[in-house]
Formats: C-alpha cells, sequence, structure tokens
C-alpha cells in the first residue's frame, strides 16, 4: 500500500481518489478515507505476556465509496487468528429478543427452513430458531430464510459474500443481517470500532441499496441497544414496501450524514480526544495514588490503548473471561491479560470497562466492585441502577436552599455527559429556586455551567458561593455585557459533554428530569433532542396552564416537522430540552431575532426526530420581569445587534434567518426543495408585517438623514 495516500480532513471535505483500491461492493474506484489510525497492530494476536516484542502492525483506514456510500478497510494484509473470545450475556439477550420482534413481525413462519450465517465470535441463532419451529438446512442448501449475524462484515470480497446469501434464499423467502450500525459509530464517536478483518462498516442507506443491487427488497429493520446501536435489517426475494421503522431509519440516518465524507471525518478528531483523555485519566489516578485495573480485553481496546499511549506503568491488568487470553498481553500496548479472580485478589480501587454492553453482567458477578468505569468514548463513572421515582410535582419557591453536594465521580479532566448551560443577568428573585432545582438532578452526572452577564442585582455573590461548595458547578463572569442571544450561544461551545441543555434563571425542573430526557434521547438513536411536557407556574410556583406538544416533532418526514414547528402559535418548549451536542453545533445556533427559539428548534428538526417524555418535567415561570414579556419586539431585537446598525426589521430578518437554517440543514436536493417550499406559509402569514417593516425602516432611514436621534421607538 502506498504511504502517500491521500486522507480526508472533515474541515475541508475533500475527496480522495484512491487509484490502488476498487470498492469492496461496486467495484467503484472513487472514494475518500475518513478515518486513518496510520499503523496498528492485528486486534486478534495476543502475544503471550513472555513475549516481548515488538508486535507487527498494519495500516489502518476507514474508506467511503463515493459509489454506493459502503465504509470499508481501505487494506488488511493481516490474516485472522483464531476467536479467543466468549459470548457476553448481552449478545445473548440481544439475540432472544431479535428472534422474538422478528417472529412477532410474521417472518419466522413455524415449519421454515433456515440457513445461518454466524460470526467468527461466536453466538448462533439456530437454537432459539429451531425452539420457534424452524428448520436448519445443510451447508449450501437453500432456506427460506437465511441469518447473517455480524458475519458479512468480516468477508473483504462483499459483493460475493453478499451474492452467495442471496442466492441460498428461496423466492419469497427474507434475509436476515444484523449489524453494529455506523450511524452508532458516529453518533458515539466509536472510532475504534474500526479493525482489521472488518472489511464493511454498514449504514442502513449503504446496506439498503446493497441488498437492492442484489434483487432483493428491504423490508423492515429493528434496532437494538447493543454496542450502542445495533440494526437487523429484512429484506425480501420479492416486491415489498418498505415499512414505517426502516423509513425512519433511512432518513435519520442520511439526516445524520452517514454517507458524508466530510461528516465521517469528525471521527479523526475523536481518536486525539479519546487518547488524551484516557491518558490523563489514568495519569492523574496513578498520581493519586489510585489503584486502576481494565476488565475487557477486547478488539476495541486495542486502538484505544495504543493511540493514548498507555502500558503497563499506567494500567497494569486487563481482566477477561476468556480463559484462551489468560496469561497473554494486549498487542501493541502490552497490558497483561488476566484472569478474573486475579482482578479481584488484586482490589482495584477502579476498573475501566472497555465493553460498556457488559456493565451490568460484570456487576452481577463481581459484586465485590464498586468503582466501575466506562472507558470510551472517554472515562466516566458508570451511572449507577436507576432509583425509584418520586411523583410529580410542581416546586415550591419556599424550600430551603439545597446543602452542598460534592460532585458525582466525574473522572478526570473527562466532561459529564450533560452539560447545562446556565445563561443569567440578574436573576434574583428567582435564581436560588432554579439553581436547587438543577442541583437535585439525580440518577445521572451532569455540570453546571453558569454565565453570568455581568449582574448587578447580587447574582454573582450567589452563584460564586455555590460554585465553591460544588464542584459540579462552574461560574464566569462575562467581562462585558454581550447580549442574550450571544450569551446562549457562547455557552454552547465553552462546553465539552455529548449532551447540551438550556435552563434559565426564572424556571424549575423535576429532580429526575434529566434523567428521563437522557433515557428518552439514548433510546432512539436518531432522535437529536428529547423534551417533555410543561407547566406554565406563576412567580409563586402556582400552575398557570399546562403545555402538551402540538406538533409532530418525531415524524419519518423532516418536512413535516419543519412544517408543524414553524406554524406554531403559542410556547416553544422545545428549546428547553436536552440535545445532541455535536448536532447543535452543526446548526446556525440561536440568530440575534425575536423567536430565534423557534428558528434553531426548525432547524435541529431538519438533522432529525425528536423524543418526547409525556410528563411534567418543567416548569415554565410566567413573571412581569421576564424579558420577553417585559419589552417590545423592537428594543429586544435591538438588544441582539452587534453590527452597530439603528434600522431594525423584525419580520424581514427572521425570515432571512428561517431560509438561512433551512439551507444550512443536511437536506439535499429534491428534500431542500420541499423543505424550502414548507416555508412559504409563514411567509404568507407575514407578508403584511415584512412590508411593514421595509416601510418603517425607510422612514427611520430618511429621519437619520434629515435629522439627530434614533429612529421613532413608537
Amino acid at each position: 500500500m502506498r504511504t502517500d495516500q491521500k486522507s480526508v480532513v472533515a474541515a475541508q471535505g475533500e475527496s480522495a481518489t484512491a487509484p490502488r483500491h476498487a470498492c469492496r461492493f461496486c467495484r467503484g474506484g472513487r472514494g475518500a478515507v475518513v478515518l486513518d489510525l496510520h499503523t496498528q497492530p492485528a486486534c486478534d494476536h495476543f502475544p503471550s505476556a513472555t513475549d516481548p516484542g515488538p508486535d507487527p502492525a498494519y495500516p489502518l483506514q476507514l474508506w467511503l465509496c463515493d459509489n454506493c456510500g459502503l465504509a470499508q478497510l481501505l487494506d488488511d494484509p493481516t490474516v485472522p487468528e483464531e476467536p479467543r473470545a466468549t459470548e457476553p450475556a448481552a449478545l445473548a439477550e440481544q439475540a432472544a429478543d431479535a428472534v422474538h420482534r422478528v417472529a412477532a413481525a410474521g417472518l419466522l413462519p413455524e415449519g421454515a427452513t433456515v440457513a445461518e450465517y454466524g460470526s467468527p465470535h461466536g453466538g448462533s441463532w439456530l437454537p432459539r430458531l429451531t425452539e420457534r419451529g424452524l428448520h436448519p438446512v445443510a451447508p449450501g442448501e437453500t432456506a427460506q430464510v437465511v441469518l447473517d449475524c455480524f458475519g458479512l462484515m468480516h468477508h473483504a470480497d462483499q459483493a460475493a459474500a453478499l451474492k452467495e446469501r442471496v442466492d441460498r434464499l428461496e423466492t419469497g423467502g427474507v434475509l436476515l443481517v444484523q449489524f453494529h450500525s455506523l450511524a452508532t459509530i458516529l453518533r458515539c464517536g466509536q472510532w475504534n470500532a474500526l479493525r482489521h478483518g472488518h472489511y464493511a462498516y454498514y449504514s442502513t442507506p449503504a446496506l439498503a441499496r446493497m441488498l437492492t443491487v442484489a434483487g432483493l427488497s428491504p423490508r423492515a429493520a429493528w434496532v437494538f441497544d447493543l454496542y450502542g446501536g445495533t440494526v437487523l435489517l429484512a429484506a425480501v426475494k420479492g416486491p415489498a414496501a418498505p415499512e414505517p421503522g426502516l423509513s425512519a431509519l433511512l432518513i435519520g440516518e442520511n439526516s445524520l450524514g452517514v454517507t458524508d465524507p466530510a461528516v465521517l471525518a469528525t471521527l479523526q478528531r475523536q481518536v486525539s480526544v479519546s487518547a488524551k483523555a484516557l491518558h490523563g485519566y489514568l495519569t492523574q489516578r496513578r498520581a493519586a495514588g489510585t489503584r486502576v485495573l481494565g476488565y475487557g480485553a477486547a478488539s476495541r481496546a486495542v486502538a484505544l490503548l495504543c493511540a493514548a499511549g498507555v502500558g503497563p506503568e499506567l494500567l497494569p491488568a486487563v481482566a477477561d473471561a476468556s480463559p484462551a487470553k489468560h496469561g497473554r498481553r494486549m498487542p501493541g500496548s502490552g497490558v497483561p491479560v488476566v484472569a478474573p479472580p486475579e482482578l479481584i485478589a488484586a482490589a482495584p480501587d477502579e476498573v475501566l470497562l472497555f465493553l460498556p454492553d457488559l456493565l451490568t453482567e460484570v456487576r452481577a458477578a463481581y459484586p465485590e466492585i464498586t468503582g466501575w468505569v466506562i472507558a470510551e468514548p472517554e472515562p466516566r463513572a458508570a451511572q449507577p441502577p436507576s432509583r425509584e421515582e418520586p411523583p410529580m410535582s410542581a416546586p415550591t419557591d419556599d424550600r430551603p436552599a439545597s446543602a452542598p453536594r460534592p460532585a458525582p465521580a466525574l473522572i478526570g479532566k473527562a466532561p459529564a455527559p450533560i452539560a447545562i448551560g446556565f445563561p443569567v443577568r440578574n436573576g434574583k428573585p428567582y435564581l436560588q429556586g432554579a439553581l436547587d432545582s438543577l442541583l437535585a438532578q439525580r440518577g445521572v452526572d451532569f455540570e453546571l455551567h453558569i454565565a453570568d452577564n455581568c449582574s448587578d442585582d447580587g447574582t454573582e455573590d450567589i452563584c460564586r458561593e455555590l460554585a465553591a461548595n460544588d464542584e459540579r458547578v462552574h461560574y464566569q463572569r462575562r467581562t462585558e455585557n454581550v447580549g442574550v442571544t450571544a450569551n446562549h450561544n457562547m455557552l454552547v461551545r465553552e462546553v465539552n459533554s455529548p449532551y447540551f441543555l438550556w435552563a434559565a434563571s426564572d424556571d424549575a425542573s423535576h429532580p429526575d428530569r434529566l434523567r428521563l430526557l437522557l433515557e428518552a434521547l439514548e433510546r432512539d438513536p436518531f432522535a437529536v433532542l428529547s423534551f417533555s411536557a410543561a407547566r406554565q407556574i406563576d412567580s409563586n410556583g402556582n400552575t398557570l396552564e399546562v403545555w402538551r406538544n402540538p406538533c409532530r416533532t418525531n415524524h419519518l418526514d423532516p418536512v413535516v416537522r419543519l412544517r408543524d414547528l414553524i406554524g406554531l402559535e403559542h410556547e416553544n418548549y422545545h428549546c428547553y430540552g436536552l440535545m445532541k451536542r455535536d448536532v447543535l453545533l452543526r446548526t446556525l445556533l440561536l440568530p440575534p431575532v425575536k423567536n430565534n427559539d423557534r428558528i434553531l428548534v426548525a432547524e435541529l428538526a431538519l438533522h432529525g426526530p425528536f423524543a418526547e417524555v409525556e410528563q411534567d418535567l418543567l416548569f415554565h415561570r410566567l413573571h412581569e420581569r421576564r424579558l420577553t414579556q417585559s419589552v417590545s419586539q423592537r428594543d429586544w431585537y435591538r438588544q441582539q445587534r452587534t453590527d452597530g446598525r439603528k434600522l431594525v426589521l423584525p419580520n424581514v430578518e427572521e425570515a432571512g434567518w428561517y431560509l438561512k437554517a433551512v439551507r444550512n440543514s443536511p437536506l439535499r436536493g429534491t428534500e431542500l426543495g420541499r423543505a424550502l417550499w414548507a416555508l412559504r406559509p409563514w411567509f404568507q402569514a407575514n407578508a403584511v408585517p415584512m412590508a411593514r417593516n421595509v416601510a418603517r425602516a425607510a422612514v427611520d432611514g430618511a429621519r437619520m438623514i434629515t435629522g439627530p436621534g434614533r429612529p421613532d421607538d413608537r
């Protein structure tokens, strides 16, 4: 392989051609290297612990085909070794769940014949299928059901491997393909899923296209939590229309950018982020005298340890349940692999878990260990089991301030999963109650980032005292008044957590709000935001009204979501939801116009659906001091100005920002045209106000020319 192969960098969005490589499926020659891990040891080669090395290393690059959208290894000179892993309980449980769901869909008829293509790593579904009355066939025979569970990706020639499976499928039969979704890899920053021997990394759109080319009709899909997001795709040999679940996946993954080389190349940045976080965590723990060992000598841990420069001096051992790995060491890093009893005997303070799916299993198997730490994408303390939920009730403002609490077990310098952005200016008298309700959140790690925009009412003293007594609280005071909108937007860029939520200084939250929003967002791999029902409360905490979502924010079609949101005629509480920060950063954020929250939410809806929690978790306070209720639209608008202009055209500029938001979305071609056309009702409804803006601006401009003073504010 040539060492001068050009790579793609996300910021440049270049498309690099690879003249020596032909796509493993379509044989096309145009594509882009979207992830380059340089040289890495083969992750299935576990040398003896007495082997001093060095271990052989080989190029490891992910290439995206411009033609068919298949992400794949660019080259792989390694020879697969015999698998040494054991089947985890999570994999067995997922298999049982998958068989149940596929059978419920009517795709596993009793008496049907079945052929299985399993993974080299084990985990057959045949026992479960035979229990349901299906009959396995001999190798090479045709069958009515052909199953491939993590097997197809192990074939260098993807076209030939898929053809073999299709040829064995009888007319009217169903092919089931299970795969670790490329969308999950992208969404979760799982760059270390790239490994030698795994030749293909499927997105649902790419695999559906491959199946169609092979003569099948993609029909249904199911998503499972395994590995952060695993997809089971069903295609039939015969005509069939895609069911809603499959359509949702296709729309969601396309919106995510799974076939866009510039989007996939963002994984390259995650490599250094993960590596620095892991090395920093272990270095800090060693300096503090904290004993840390690892669990799970997984293939994905190989590249992570190598990238982080972690060896036995930082991580003395990794335990693994597979006897075949005992007495060996991790390739490249040299970290010894030991049996679980040795881990227990060592009595570590913390155990770094390299396979998050094993958490429930290892907690049950090794109750002596309490300090579990999830290793990727950045080290973080494992969440405790969920506690019983209290009754849903509105908070009161006469309760005492909560006692100072230490931070949850955040690890090293790695950020908490959730960052709460708390912009404030002169937040009294509701500030303390708002902060108390946020710090009372339970069942989830979070950080509270307060951005004080030059308050002069005692807000600074309250916040500084809180930050001094609670490690979760980070306080900063702006050096100048940057305006409401800029203060909100700056917070998004100043934090590092994967999830972000804005909180107002006069609102309150149910203590389980963050946990329930996070659970809702994690259940749907394509959702970009989760929100809840809300109550409007008065200055004393009494309920005024309840708010329920009137929009189809979970609709499969992004244009339907857009159309509903821009037609919203009352309060918009979606903007107070929990957002995926990487998606939020791909938007224009809040523009400097009134109704900017609606514009941002509309743009987010074009990136993906929203997950809804139908419980009153947000308590939104309406009072006379609230900015949006105390100033005119024109005065509010002037407060956001940073360009020095005096002429105000609120509706005209709001229209311009809607257009910018749609054009900035991931939609392209016909879908982009549909989204722009969906703005037409809003433009029609605002035609008269926009005309008045222009007329008013003409009058104000004339006054500025003919006489002193600013435009009339009537």
